[in-house]
């Protein structure tokens, strides 16, 4: 299998997981108007994501990996589309800076991300982002039996 076909796949599996995991917020009550509240899903979930997520290697190597390599953040300046440094984590509570990580993920993947400003220079950084993502939110999924009972009613 080439890196393309690879990466087609993490993308389409990424794209699956977030809008599915949208849609469980929504019909779960997390809702801000007609939009899903992933912020208010944070604050509720914060203490117990924190309280369990030490020892769970995947989650903790998905940390680790966004820690070192955040998302990246494309601006638009004077004119000119550029990238900021991406998503710092601050003081915010970890699971916060999670999802806000995952949500620019999705952000530049559905936007169009790279291409404007030329060619992917490392397509596996972006390969890495979303496959660190799903287990995220594959982990969020644990998190709330309601969320997770909509997602996977089909």
């Amino acid at each position: 299998m080439n890196a393309k076909a690879t990466f087609s796949k993490t993308a389409m599996d990424f794209i699956y997981k977030f809008s599915r995991f949208e849609y469980s917020l929504k019909r779960a009550g997390y809702l801000n108007d007609a939009l899903p509240n992933w912020e208010r899903f944070a604050s509720k979930q914060k203490v117990n994501f924190e309280a369990h997520y030490i020892g769970n290697s995947p989650l903790e190597s998905a940390i680790q990996y966004l820690e070192r390599h955040p998302p990246k953040k494309q601006i638009y300046t004077n004119g000119n589309l550029s990238w900021d440094d991406g998503v710092v984590r601050t003081n915010q509570p970890i699971l916060l800076w999670l999802i806000e990580c995952v949500k620019t993920i999705r952000n530049n993947l559905f936007h169009g991300g790279k291409f404007p400003i030329g060619p992917i220079t490392d397509p596996s950084r972006d390969e890495n982002l979303m496959g660190h993502s799903i287990v995220i939110l594959d982990y969020c999924l644990s998190l709330d039996a309601d969320v997770k009972s909509f997602f996977l009613d089909e």
